[in-house]
């Protein structure tokens, strides 16, 4: 990758590959044992990717999770960097009547609010009208392909925690899940993505991706993703829509958080519950395939679960080793039309970064 002077996007093209490979492994290794109980992953524990479990499918086999957010991917990239979201519609609709993003093919595991927004967008309706807005669309359905944005709205130099980018993050969830605790999770998920983002680079400047492991830096980690969650707090509770929604969310805020027995974290297709785990699995393993087998492990909307947590545990990348989300790509039957997508999207966030820095750049020249 060309290295630009004072370039703060430098390393986003190979984060956002282990951000998006976190999504797949996370999601491809709850697959077989979705719905099964805590107590029955206590005595039979995934410890690597396994088949033909609860669907059927290979060892390796991605479901809604990796196909949405390849979607998702896909379309900013085929846009050329910008949201188009009719195509993101007609995206997520391919992907569930055509089999589109598919490793064979074949859609299957689809949320029933994912479903009735697409089903709406078929019929008719305007891409902002289609997502569930009641008390019971909450689902995780939109929490997790929502990662893509964060390299989106970085690329264009815009924070998470910003109007603008607030505003981005509530439109793309709305897509499929309007209702503003949805939003407000994915808004929470990506500003604690961002930290992380903001901590691999900060490795990557030294020419490593790689997370030193040692106390006082995973003790920083923790520090730094509950702080994220506490600004964002702060953030919604400046705009009225969410203030109903923030107690919801109080218990992650908390300096205990990460020190809750795994007994109180829930792991059901709430998508309170989803962030929670997925903080929580993040904030309490050394490795990402850790990560993801600690939320697989916890039972209930397994891949879901563990494909928000790798987002963010792929992020923090916890170094180059095998359990790196990278690696985990090598596991991953039929990979390469996630890999098309994912190649094309970091090159595409890349070189929209580019423009932005030398745009600025030009501007300071001129300034002078």
């Amino acid at each position: 990758m060309t290295k630009l002077p004072h370039n703060e996007n430098l390393y986003v093209c190979g984060l956002s590959d282990h951000a998006l490979w976190g999504v797949i492994a996370g999601d491809a290794l709850g697959v077989p044992v979705e719905f099964k109980k805590r107590e029955y992953l206590d005595r039979h524990p995934v410890t690597d990717f396994i088949g033909y479990g609860t669907f059927d499918k290979p060892p390796g086999t991605w479901s809604d999770d990796s196909s949405l957010t390849l979607a998702l991917a896909d379309s900013i990239a085929s846009s050329g960097g910008k949201l188009d979201y009719a195509d993101m519609m007609e995206r997520f609709a391919k992907w569930i009547f055509e089999g589109a993003y598919t490793q064979d093919g074949k859609a299957f595991d689809v949320g029933m609010t994912t479903l009735k927004a697409i089903s709406n967008y078929r019929k008719g309706a305007a891409p902002a009208e289609c997502g569930g807005r009641g008390e019971r669309d909450n689902g995780n359905g939109s929490l997790m392909r929502i990662v893509p944005l964060l390299f989106y709205l970085d690329s264009k130099g815009v924070k998470v925690l910003g109007d603008e980018g607030a505003r981005v993050i509530s439109d793309v969830s709305s897509l499929t899940h309007a209702h503003p605790r949805s939003r407000a999770a994915c808004i929470i998920y990506l500003a604690v993505c961002e930290h992380a983002l903001s901590e691999a680079r900060g490795s990557g400047k030294s020419g490593r991706l790689e997370i030193s492991n040692g106390e006082e830096r995973f003790k920083r980690r923790k520090e730094g993703i509950i702080a994220a969650i506490r600004d964002t707090l702060k953030f919604l509770g400046e705009h009225g829509e969410y203030n109903n929604e923030l107690e919801h969310f109080a218990r992650m805020a908390d300096a205990g958080f990460s020190d809750l027995p795994r007994e109180r974290i829930k792991s059901s297709g709430y998508v309170v519950h989803t962030l929670e785990a997925a903080l929580w699995c993040t904030m309490n393993t050394g490795n990402c395939m850790d990560a993801l087998l600690a939320a697989v492990n916890l039972g209930g909307d397994t891949d879901t679960t563990a494909a928000v947590c790798g987002g963010l545990a792929g992020l923090y990348s916890y170094g180059a080793g095998d359990g790196a989300s990278i690696r985990l790509a090598d596991k991953i039957p039929n990979r390469e039309v996630a890999t098309g997508i994912i190649k094309k999207f970091s090159h595409t966030v890349e070189r929209v970064g580019q423009h932005s820095v030398a745009t600025d750049d030009e501007h300071i020249l001129r300034s002078w």
